[in-house]
């Protein structure tokens, strides 16, 4: 059970990581041109990122109670 929720919470933060890294690339391409679809991806991944994070606390907290479900005492 610990190793499926593990690998979900890895999912969730690699994708987290994607979104950040393309996030980064866009503000960059921002940066250098202020091409307004570069600021329009910006905030789609701030979207993506956002979205997704209730899922991560989620997960988190799903894995801290089972751990503590499986702790002795």
């Amino acid at each position: 059970m610990l190793t499926v929720m593990g690998w979900d919470l890895r999912a969730l933060g690699e994708a987290q990581l994607r979104s950040l890294t393309a996030m980064q690339r866009c503000i960059e391409d921002y940066r250098k041109t202020s091409d307004p679809d570069a600021a329009s991806e910006i905030r789609r991944h701030i979207a993506d990122i956002e979205q997704r994070f209730p899922h991560v606390q989620d997960a988190l907290n799903s894995l801290r109670q089972v751990l503590g479900e499986l702790e002795p005492g």
